[in-house]
């Protein structure tokens, strides 16, 4: 009975072993299964005038080089930093992290103002400083008392320290918007997200006409457009979920606060537990029934947390299903299996150690009672 429990627990560990190095060659294999060989090339229309996609695809004309060198270089840099705000927007690198843990996480964007508003404040501002200054000197030039003359030169002045206050303050800013990130996901190569107008967009490639050879294929075609209801980082693989400023702030108290709950039991099984059974074995109780309990709680503990990584990004995609397009892809499961297959295996490690000291408790126990 002994020798067919030692089998059997022999072909458990085998097979666990053989079972991760089967996910972890299959993940490799479905990861470069479009590289048989076959060259597929993508040909698409694009327009300088990139209006419909939030230039993506834009390529606007040259500078004229004929142009004085200060305004060349001027106009040069104003296209130059309108088009890395623009990118810098697509790819959401000013949002700010108020938490994250695992797959999950909330995000704060800052909306400043435009430069469209700013300029129209500052023209309001100084049109009626001007015509207030060709008021006044209309007004000084009709007068010969120098006491009124210098009375409206000093109102003058303090109207415009006034309206030098106006100018030098700060706009009042925008709502932030709040943002749920969901990591892990990645959009096809020939799919671009990109803002335009505060919306949310995809440009994907619509496929015309399809030519192949006998080693290439090309494929024509041109790219459309549609508007989504989530924000998304290509640099990061998140999406963005927009949450209200109450849920947010809800959230922003709950989701620390279950992470530290999260720590402490992580450090109280796996540091507090470890520690008490090198304590009970140093004092020569290696194999009672405390240590036996907390190994076997330990091997569970670490089994609910491994299956619970691991399903936790489905079932939170499965909240949101209705709100992320199915043009996002998401790894498959057994990828996230196999990526935990050394959390498994120590499971089964702690397990057999548990079992282990279960049978010398028994045995010590039988030692005892004859003697």
């Amino acid at each position: 009975m002994r020798k067919r429990s030692r089998s059997v627990l022999a072909l458990v560990v085998t097979g666990i072993v053989i079972t991760w190095f089967i996910l972890t060659f299959w993940g490799t294999t479905t990861s470069n299964e479009n590289f048989s060989g076959r060259v597929t090339t993508d040909i698409y229309l694009t327009y300088d005038d990139d209006t419909a996609f939030g230039g993506l695809f834009a390529n606007p004309a040259p500078v004229n080089d004929s142009l004085p060198h200060y305004l060349y270089q001027h106009l040069a840099d104003s296209i130059k930093r309108m088009n890395e705000e623009r990118q810098l927007e697509n790819r959401g690198v000013s949002m700010e992290g108020g938490w994250a843990f695992g797959s999950l996480g909330m995000y704060t964007l800052h909306t400043p103002i435009t430069s469209l508003e700013e300029k129209i404040r500052i023209k309001h501002i100084t049109d009626r400083l001007d015509s207030l200054t060709i008021a006044a000197n209309n007004k000084i030039a009709r007068l010969t008392n120098e006491d009124s003359i210098r009375r409206i030169k000093d109102q003058l002045r303090d109207t415009t320290a006034y309206f030098n206050r106006m100018l030098n303050q700060r706009v009042p800013m925008p709502d932030n918007l709040h943002y749920l990130s969901l990591q892990g996901y990645s959009l096809p190569e020939s799919t671009k997200f990109f803002v335009q107008n505060g919306t949310y967009n995809l440009a994907y490639l619509k496929i015309d006409s399809v030519k192949q050879s006998h080693s290439d294929t090309w494929r024509y075609g041109h790219y459309e457009r549609k508007q989504i209801p989530v924000r998304y980082s290509a640099e990061n693989k998140m999406l963005f979920i927009p949450v209200s400023a109450q849920l947010y702030k809800v959230l922003s108290i709950a989701g620390p606060l279950a992470s530290c709950l999260l720590v402490a039991a992580g450090c109280y099984f796996f540091l507090g537990f470890p520690l008490q059974i090198l304590i009970n074995i140093s004092r020569g109780n290696a194999f009672d029934d405390k240590n036996v309990r907390r190994l076997n709680l330990m091997a569970l503990a670490l089994l609910i947390a491994t299956v619970g990584t691991i399903l936790s990004p489905y079932i939170i995609r499965l909240c949101f299903w209705k709100m992320i397009p199915d043009d996002f892809i998401f790894p498959g499961i057994w990828s996230k299996v196999a990526a935990k297959t050394q959390l498994f295996i120590a499971v089964v490690v702690i397990y057999i150690t548990g079992k282990a000291f279960q049978k010398g408790n028994k045995l010590q126990k039988e030692q005892d009672l004859t003697i």
